[in-house]
């Protein structure tokens, strides 16, 4: 793959014309940015390949005024933008003319960067952190209607925030990183169809799960973190009937700590108890 489109000379494209982008191979296609003469200002772009994106830590995609950026269900666009993928005038995506930004079911937004921050400005499909630098979520909500997925060496700074899985179908967390557990501040499960947990993680401070949320610990477990300043905890489920679901699979288990000042004293200490899966580390 190369950066495309091929032509060097000057842009003239309508509102209204349409350029997708659908390249699979396994080097990523660039977008083009800027030819010979002046800069490109697109109308509406398609992103259908599983190995599209811009090139280098400052790049940023002008769309003209009624123009929508999209990708397809199928489709991977890779962020390099140390600001992230869209909400101000240097993201990847430059919202200076108020761009459309349509992420279909499937779509993947990857995250591919050194340090970078993931903007919140739309809510993600597949959201896929990967590269090696360091990841700082939004200090508000940042919305996931897909799937969670860790990989490279890549590091998650919640920046006391809120991770929302909010999808109407299925959901998945995997990392692949076989580093420490990823750490969120916050998160909330709306997904009343299912949250599936493949690779541990740690809340440090609220797990939220709404009335008739489906939560199923697969391979991984959640841990709720308790320092010298806070504990974790899960908010109050209710009375609602159904009220969240939660379901264990193979291996995935709560991990309660508790934090323990360093003072001389007695401390009465217990463990939730049911008929199977007790363990007392």
């Amino acid at each position: 793959a190369s950066t495309k489109p091929d032509a060097l000379g000057t842009y003239i494209l309508a509102n209204t014309s349409t350029i997708v982008f659908s390249n699979n191979a396994g080097t990523q296609q660039n977008i083009r940015l800027t030819p010979n003469v002046g800069i490109v200002n697109y109308g509406n772009i398609d992103v259908s390949g599983s190995n599209v994106g811009l090139s280098g830590p400052t790049s940023a995609l002008n769309m003209q005024t009624g123009s929508t950026f999209k990708v397809a269900g199928s489709g991977i666009f890779n962020v390099q933008n140390t600001n992230g993928f869209t909400g101000t005038s240097t993201t990847a995506i430059n919202n200076s003319n108020s761009p459309t930004i349509s992420l279909i079911a499937g779509s993947t937004i990857n995250y591919d960067g050194l340090n970078q921050t993931i903007t919140n400005t739309v809510a993600y499909q597949n959201l896929k952190l990967s590269g090696i630098g360091l990841k700082t979520a939004p200090a508000t909500n940042l919305l996931i209607e897909g799937n969670l997925i860790r990989s490279a060496t890549s590091s998650f700074n919640a920046n006391s925030g809120r991770v929302v899985f909010q999808g109407l179908t299925a959901q998945n967390f995997t990392d692949a990183t076989g580093l420490a557990p990823i750490e969120f501040y916050n998160a909330t499960n709306t997904n009343t169809t299912n949250l599936v947990i493949n690779s541990t993680l740690a809340i440090q401070n609220e797990l939220n799960l709404t009335p008739t949320a489906k939560l199923n610990l697969n391979t991984g477990d959640i841990i709720l973190r308790s320092t010298a300043i806070r504990s974790a905890h899960i908010t109050d489920l209710g009375t609602t009937i159904p009220s969240a679901n939660i379901t264990y699979g193979s291996t995935g288990l709560f991990n309660i700590e508790r934090y323990l000042q360093s003072i001389k004293s007695w401390r009465l200490l217990s463990t939730p108890i049911m008929q199977d899966r007790l363990s007392i580390t």
